[in-house]
């Protein structure tokens, strides 16, 4: 099986000719937006059979930047059909997409090469430009070794004109058995607490959320006294504070997914992380506003994904349960019933046979109870011969 990353590096010349391609770029993909609307055309091969060397000879893109063009922009529209999105004005007319993000997609290695002294040769509509960058010494040690396969990639210009280009690079690793194991990590995600483990030796680790919520709250905070004035500064301040709360939250996925398969790997020879199943979660809520506003900038799913590639990398399985009861179930004598947990105190009390914890350290000891459970486990089988574990 393959796992994926993303590698980042800065471009630090050649911005202006950069620049303008990108331009040219997303002038074509408007270009084919309009004409796909006008003829009510969405298949890929028919637009390209139609507009190929017109978009070649009216924005002087190169063959494969065309074709990118024209990918691009048909699955935007394949996507929107299939999520069956309304794109109508008042008179009932079919609008065009409308796109406006400075990015462009590269194919490698047709349209970017890697040369020496820190330089990558990248197409554009001036020919081949010899770009220097910068980049971190770990991104750096992962492109020098033989075990990552370079892919496509994607050119981003920042508001502020700093430009960025995310590669994409996979490799090739060992299936994972969920045989023979020694350990389970049991992981439950939420808002009080962003991540809550316990694994097979009883060992709890409290990830706390309290600075993600305070970052969140004060960026929500800015944005509406921004938004009340409606003057040019407060503007040009919404533009600075954009995706400042995304980029944040994304930092502390990654350095709590580090941490969370770090000591798994150190506890365990040969361990298992097991997660919620939380899909459609957002739909089954019913809540109220406040509450739902709190759900929906839950990066649970970013999270997992976190969890997920590094622990492949490091040849540990994950296995998704079912999340049913996790937190009403009393993890000592099974138990289940809602007035088992304190929302507001954050606390479990089984009605049954008193046992006492944190209601989200209760919840990770059932998921980590539950992965040894096939009738538990979604699309996991064979998980039989791990060892049953005991509240502790």
């Amino acid at each position: 099986m393959k796992i994926t990353k993303t590698i980042q590096l800065q471009l630090i010349a050649e911005k202006t000719k950069i620049y303008n391609t990108i331009t040219q770029y997303l002038n074509a993909m408007n270009y084919i937006s309009q004409y796909a609307t006008d003829h009510k055309i969405w298949n890929k091969v028919k637009i390209q059979q139609q507009v190929y060397q017109d978009i070649r000879d009216r924005f002087q893109l190169k063959s494969q930047m065309t074709i990118n063009v024209i990918r691009e922009t048909t699955s935007k529209y394949n996507g929107e059909c299939k999520k069956n999105r309304k794109r109508t004005d008042k008179k009932g007319n079919l609008k065009p997409v409308k796109f406006k993000s400075h990015s462009m997609r590269l194919n490698y290695p047709r349209d970017y090469g890697f040369k020496e002294d820190n330089t990558i040769s990248i197409n554009s509509i001036y020919g081949r430009l010899s770009v220097k960058y910068k980049i971190g010494h770990y991104q750096q040690q992962i492109l020098d070794s033989k075990e990552w396969t370079v892919r496509s990639s994607v050119i981003t210009i920042r508001k502020d004109g700093i430009i960025f280009l995310n590669i994409a690079i996979d490799k090739e690793i060992q299936e994972t058995s969920f045989l023979n194991k020694d350990g389970v990590v049991g992981v439950d995600l939420g808002m009080n607490f962003v991540a809550v483990t316990t694994d097979t030796h009883g060992k709890t680790e409290f990830y706390g959320g309290g600075n993600v919520k305070y970052q969140r709250w004060l960026h929500a905070k800015h944005r509406q006294e921004a938004q009340s004035k409606g003057t040019r500064a407060s503007k040009r301040f919404l533009q600075l504070i954009s995706k400042r709360e995304q980029r944040f939250v994304t930092e502390q996925n990654h350095i709590i997914a580090k941490d969370i398969v770090a000591k798994a790997k150190a506890r365990f020879i040969s361990p298992i992380i097991a997660m919620e199943d939380l899909k459609g979660i957002r739909q089954q809520t019913y809540i109220g506003k406040t509450h739902r506003s709190r759900i929906n900038k839950w990066a649970f799913y970013q999270l997992q994904q976190c969890i997920e590639y590094k622990a492949l990398d490091q040849e540990i399985p994950i296995v998704y349960i079912d999340p049913a009861y996790t937190s009403q179930t009393c993890p000592k004598c099974g138990y289940k019933h809602k007035s088992n947990r304190n929302h507001k105190l954050h606390a479990f009390k089984c009605k049954n046979c008193g046992y006492q914890s944190n209601d989200d350290r209760a919840a990770s000891i059932n998921i980590r109870d539950r992965a040894v459970v096939p009738r538990y486990i979604r699309d996991t089988r064979g998980m039989c011969q791990l060892p049953q574990c005991s509240v502790k």
